[in-house]
């Protein structure tokens, strides 16, 4: 009997432990116990929902997130309901902060506006809100967000930690959701360590008070271009070339008897260093830009005419030389010369713009040597060579990794790389700015850029990430993207990556993204690993985590001929294997099969054929884009080891252009040049490892930099027992650099965990918390900090999980959701074994 009556204790034991490992669909479910005609379900904050969304077939009793202290934490709660009408909405989540409930709406068909909730108001630890219930069987977004303070004092799963009360319309009974929450038992960094550079206006855009609107956008991780010290600068219109400067045209100028609000003395020490604001400060602030594309100084500066040549005459040199060495020197004095830069030259066009970029270069290095500087180009030699610049900013689609990491393995002090995307660039790139693009595309941007070893992102209208002076799902999702990346380079031992060298945060890293045209669209699954990666990090699991997708069937061949009308047998079968024919068919996500690309749809991209009789039909057919764009060929492979092979080229032609095919990130023709060998088509096989299907990008710019035609002719994947190759950036580019790789990607981190950095004064728990056990901070210094929270009365750790700081001995497993996933603590069994033996 007391054997039955300890196995049932430990079965009821089960479901309060099965928070603890997270597995598919624990993101997307159906609230149980909802009321007729309201149900409650939610997802993954990246999962941008329709209006009429279809409903997740799963249930769970109460609502669950996840987040390290000094975070902030998404929540996307939706309601179906059948009447229409205002719904009473009350949150309580007991020490953690409260900071907003938005109504989401929904653009080019999908979720993106967010609205703050009418009425909202808070009392102690609630805060109550009126939500309008759309009806109609419409999909109501409710999107709360929540903040882990710096000083938080609970760790580990905190069941029912918060309480959602919903009152449908027409009722006067709430509907009580519990909310679970995980808070690490570590800390995100006070400073920014990705740099997210966006061009938009503070009082127009983010909020009416500029100190406001600084605080909103470095709570979202984003740094205004040159704003942190708006309304002054250091520009040469405030801070050189004014009638307000005594030493004008002379000394620098920084306005010191001005009002501190309007003033760089008083300005610069607070939102670029963080004295008396957060400690931290903005991570970057641009000095000064160019004026335009054409004329990258203004015309006339300081009585001295540029002349007609851009990089100036002998006297405009010396007048601009002379402010930017007083400019070097001013930041240098004052601590500044790892934030500020001087923005020269955007986007040169030609080698005469190459020149220009150069000499500004030089002119800056000869007068100011430790002012960085910065142009809007991808890295090349056609400047690199002649003068380094600190930062070069790339278009996504024309960055050139072998050479950014050439450059960054060289060891050039300082030297970065930022990414710059377009509203053109096709799907898969990751496009954060569009409304019509799921929420991946501006979640991935943490896991990716620490893939491409880019150190920051930057954006000419941020304005688009705002509606109203109110953040979109779009910037929400950015923020949590680049808390992401703390993740990992907290994982990296408190260091940004190396292009040669493998980490521990490589793995979680590599998994999720490979390349910019290879990375998961699975919201859970990142969710899922997000989570490891949060018990890896405090202590509570040994390994670092990898993404894992749903199991799914074995692998199997695709046969695929890329033609127009011809051949028109049908079936198609060529050597006993039967093949799909495939035209310029635009993606469909349905089917997850075809094509993504600026010119498709259009008349642009092109077919053709020509039997030259010497090879079999699939030689004869092709398919090529007429301007030589890039396009991109997407396959729903079943996971498992193929090997890939890719054919390309015109029958019985031979063109100058040089044909180029990216497999899943992977090069695998590279450049190949048909006129050069005399041979006018060939073919190519890679063996790898698929986990989410077929990214193959035919065609773009070849090693030049000029768009190339590519012909594509066929392809095939056929199931492999041979070993994959590399499946990750570092292993496929060093070897083409000669450089040796790194591989650490097993060694314990230097700092795991790490609880020792302060925040304004206050410091945050030296070691791991057991269940049970609160920190009490000391106070905080007036008006810098936030104010510790403490628990309440009757509230503790809940003893539902491993203690953090408790490493498991197995590596984590993210494991298909079957329904009845649990994790069972240590202490479980040896509890079980004390009962038995009573």
């Amino acid at each position: 009997m007391m054997k039955l009556i300890s196995f049932l204790f430990c079965v009821a034991l089960l479901d309060v432990c099965s928070s603890h490992t997270l597995s598919f669909g624990d993101y997307s479910y159906k609230v149980s116990g909802s009321p007729a005609g309201f149900q409650v379900w939610t997802t993954a904050p990246s999962h941008k929902i329709t209006v009429d969304h279809a409903l997740p077939s799963g249930e769970k009793g109460s609502l669950f997130l996840s987040a390290a202290r000094h975070e902030f934490e998404p929540l996307q709660v939706i309601i179906q309901g059948t009447t229409a009408g205002s719904c009473a909405v009350e949150l309580e989540m007991g020490t953690v902060e409260k900071v907003g409930m938005h109504k989401g709406g929904f653009v080019d068909g999908l979720l993106d506006t967010l609205t703050p909730l009418a009425g909202m108001t808070t009392t102690g630890t609630t805060t109550t809100a009126t939500l309008a219930v759309d009806g109609g069987s419409k999909q109501t977004v409710l999107w709360l967000t929540v903040y882990v303070p710096y000083t938080a004092t609970v760790s580990g799963m905190q069941t029912g930690l918060g309480k959602l009360r919903l009152t449908p319309p027409g009722s006067s009974t709430p509907f009580e959701i519990p909310i679970d929450m995980y808070v690490y038992n570590f800390q995100l960094s006070a400073e920014l360590n990705y740099v997210n550079h966006m061009t938009l206006g503070l009082t127009g855009t983010v909020h009416s008070d500029e100190d406001v609107a600084k605080q909103i956008l470095f709570d979202h991780r984003m740094t205004p271009k040159g704003g942190a010290t708006w309304p002054s600068g250091f520009n040469y219109q405030v801070a050189w070339e004014t009638n307000s400067n005594p030493d004008k045209c002379s000394k620098f100028y920084d306005e010191p008897n001005e009002s501190p609000p309007y003033s760089l003395h008083h300005l610069a020490p607070k939102y670029v260093k963080g004295e008396g604001w957060n400690c931290a400060g903005f991570p970057i602030h641009m000095a000064v830009q160019f004026v335009n594309n054409n004329t990258p100084r203004p015309t006339s500066f300081c009585g001295e005419s540029v002349g007609s040549d851009p990089k100036g005459t002998p006297a405009y040199n010396a007048a601009w030389g002379k402010y930017i060495g007083e400019l070097g020197k001013y930041v240098k004095d004052n601590g500044y010369g790892d934030k500020v830069f001087y923005y020269t030259m955007n986007e040169p066009q030609d080698a005469a713009d190459d020149d220009t970029a150069v000499a500004l270069c030089e002119l800056s290095r000869s007068v100011a040597p430790d002012l960085m500087i910065c142009v809007s180009e991808e890295p090349k030699p056609e400047i690199a060579e002649r003068c380094a610049y600190d930062i070069w900013a790339s278009a996504l689609r024309e960055y050139n990794q072998t050479y950014a990491w050439k450059r960054q393995e060289q060891g050039i002090p300082g030297e970065r790389v930022w990414l710059y995307s377009l509203p053109q660039d096709p799907d898969p790139y990751p496009n954060p700015s569009q409304t019509d693009r799921q929420g991946m595309h501006s979640r991935i941007w943490g896991f990716l850029s620490w893939s491409l070893r880019t150190q920051g992102y930057w954006y000419y209208d941020a304005g688009t990430w705002f509606n109203n002076k109110n953040p979109t799902v779009r910037l929400e999702l950015f923020r949590e993207a680049w808390e992401d990346y703390e993740y990992l380079w907290l994982a990296n031992g408190k260091k940004q990556p190396k292009p040669c060298t493998m980490t521990a945060a490589d793995v979680p890293a590599f998994s999720v993204a490979k390349g910019l045209t290879d990375w998961t669209t699975n919201d859970d699954a990142l969710m899922s690993l997000r989570h490891q990666l949060g018990l890896y990090l405090e202590g509570s699991i040994a390994s670092p985590p990898s993404l894992v997708v749903p199991p799914s069937p074995p692998p199997a061949p695709v046969y695929i001929n890329f033609q127009g009308s011809s051949p028109s047998a049908d079936p198609l079968v060529v050597g006993g294997n039967t093949y799909v024919k495939m035209g310029w068919d635009a993606y469909d996500p349905g089917t997850g099969i075809g094509w993504e690309g600026q010119n498709i749809g259009t008349s642009i991209v092109k077919d053709g054929y020509q039997d030259t009789g010497s090879k079999d039909e699939l030689w004869y057919s092709y398919l090529f884009d007429d301007y030589g764009r890039d396009n991109v060929f997407k396959y729903p492979l079943n996971p498992g080891t193929y090997e890939i092979t890719v054919a390309v080229g015109r029958p019985g032609k031979t063109y100058n252009d040089k044909y180029n095919v990216v497999v899943n990130g992977v090069k695998v023709i590279d450049n190949y040049h048909s006129k050069g060998t005399g041979v006018d088509q060939t073919q190519a096989s890679i063996v790898m490892e698929i986990s989410s299907g077929l990214s193959v990008v035919w065609g773009g710019k070849d090693d030049g930099g000029s768009y190339a035609y590519t012909f594509i002719a066929w392809m095939t994947a056929v199931p492999s027992s041979a070993p994959a190759g590399p499946d990750n950036m570092v292993e496929l580019e060093c070897p083409k650099l000669n450089i040796p790789v790194v591989d650490e990607r097993m060694k314990e981190p230097s700092c795991r965990p790490c609880f020792t950095e302060s925040f304004c004064g206050t410091k945050a728990p030296e070691t791991p918390l057991p269940p049970g056990q609160t920190y009490v901070p000391p106070t905080p210094a007036p008006d810098t900090a936030i104010p510790a929270t403490p628990l309440p009365p009757g509230q503790s750790f809940s003893p539902s999980t491993v203690s953090p700081g408790t490493p498991s001995t197995q590596a984590p497993n993210i494991v298909a959701d079957d329904g009845n996933s649990v994790s069972i603590p240590v202490w479980v069994p040896v509890l079980i074994i004390i009962i038995v033996m009573l």
